[in-house]
């Protein structure tokens, strides 16, 4: 998460590495005008040109994109992955000869300013985008929290916008028809998973969740799929945040016979459950860590003990997804990996970069890229994207987006579900 992700890029991106300077794209070649150092109340700003491409002689014009990245402030972190996702996504397109559009094609201007991780920055920079830029598209910003933001600057301008950074029902919730998010709602995000555990046979599920909003949402969007699915939820369990001590929950869950268990909170949770499973006699056939493998702090603090323990991730760059632009995930990884000095991309630049060519598909859709023809060819998109499906709910959402199991097994991460882009089978039931 409006009218969205490792979880809780989900939640808050479904949750959601480093705070280190954006490396400079190594290749292909990338030389934009010098951008002028900025006053103090002024946001450094990203050069509107991207890479030389007006000699070709089919180039009609250009598209005007806008957005803010958190460079500084407490969202830097994603903020230089989105900002790096967004670039990849400008410079491929117009090192492929721009979008194509009625036989014409158009290179991608994009304007990134900082917001600072500050959503009063974020929203008058967003107005200024619409107001004063007068851009044609809008991607969103790094953070969720910062999303509402812009969303209310789109829906006042009619801009079309695409993000990856939230899918949270308070937003979506609103009736926005400018703004359309990548993920789905984060009630939904034990869905495959769920679907897993029911096939392999599960019956009864124990659910301990911090009790944090985006958490919450979470745990309950668990419990109530859990039942469509014929798995009984036999007890759902706060625990404090930081939790240190899981054999209490243990020993009830084993009390309760549950042959499952979801653990619904943060990396150092998962943690702490799965460092106390080793320890109890609680055996369940299948657990889960929603925001457990695939998180390195994760899987550095669980250490052998993250042995058979099921994840959530928003992408991965073994997952089986493909399109007739970029390609696999895989071919997106070696190809931004190439643009940013070998530097692997996490589901937060894949995500950003697919915002982009969800854009420029729906353009294409349009026959225009004026923005009332973009915002009216958004709904009725169902494409495939090395980021998964796209195919938007009447709320803007992605309807047709799940979120990868990971499993470690035998100390690598796996991919266990859904079935159509697994890497493994599910190793099921766990031994102790």
């Amino acid at each position: 998460m409006t009218r969205h992700t490792s979880v809780f890029l989900l939640c808050l991106v479904w949750l959601a590495q480093i705070g280190c300077a954006a490396p400079t794209p190594t290749s292909p070649p990338f030389a934009p005008p010098d951008t002028p150092t900025p006053s103090p109340t002024e946001p450094a700003a990203t050069p509107e040109a991207g890479p030389t491409i007006a000699s070709t002689p089919m180039i009609a014009g250009s598209i005007k994109v806008g957005a803010t990245v958190s460079d500084t402030g407490a969202f830097a972190e994603q903020g230089r992955a989105v900002r790096q996702g967004y670039t990849f996504w400008q410079q491929w397109t117009n090192q492929h000869g721009g979008v194509e559009i009625n036989g014409l094609r158009y290179g991608v201007r994009l304007i990134l300013l900082d917001d600072a991780s500050d959503p009063a920055q974020t929203s008058a920079l967003y107005e200024k985008l619409a107001a004063e830029d007068n851009v044609h598209w809008l991607l969103g910003p790094s953070a969720a929290e910062l999303v509402p933001l812009a969303a209310a600057v789109a829906e006042a301008h009619g801009i079309p916008m695409v993000e990856s950074a939230s899918g949270a029902d308070d937003l979506f919730g609103q009736g926005y028809t400018a703004t359309f998010s990548l993920l789905a709602s984060p009630g939904r995000a034990s869905e495959s998973a769920l679907k897993l555990l029911a096939d392999q046979g599960a019956t009864r599920l124990a659910i301990a969740y911090d009790n944090n909003p985006p958490y919450r949402v979470v745990a309950a969007g668990t419990q109530a799929l859990a039942g469509t699915l014929g798995i009984t939820a036999v007890s759902t369990d706060v625990f404090p945040p930081g939790v240190v001590d899981s054999a209490p929950l243990l020993a009830k869950y084993q009390s309760l016979r549950a042959d499952a268990l979801a653990v619904i909170g943060g990396p150092t949770d998962a943690a702490t459950f799965a460092q106390g499973i080793k320890k109890s006699a609680f055996a369940p056939s299948a657990i889960l860590l929603t925001d457990g493998p695939g998180n390195a702090g994760f899987m550095q603090a669980a250490g052998d003990s993250a042995e058979g323990m099921l994840g959530l991730s928003a992408w991965d760059a073994s997952a089986g997804w493909a399109d007739d632009r970029v390609g696999s995930a895989s071919d997106f990884a070696t190809q931004y990996a190439a643009m940013w000095g070998d530097e692997q991309p996490d589901s937060r630049a894949a995500g950003a970069a697919a915002c982009g060519f969800t854009l420029a598909a729906a353009a294409q859709q349009a026959g225009s890229f004026k923005p009332e023809d973009v915002l009216a060819a958004l709904p009725a998109l169902d494409m495939m994207t090395f980021f998964g499906p796209v195919k938007f709910g009447a709320d803007g959402r992605n309807e047709a987006r799940p979120m990868l199991v990971m499993q470690v097994q035998n100390g690598a991460l796996a991919i266990v579900a859904p079935d159509n882009v697994k890497t493994s089978d599910v190793v099921y039931p766990l031994a102790k």
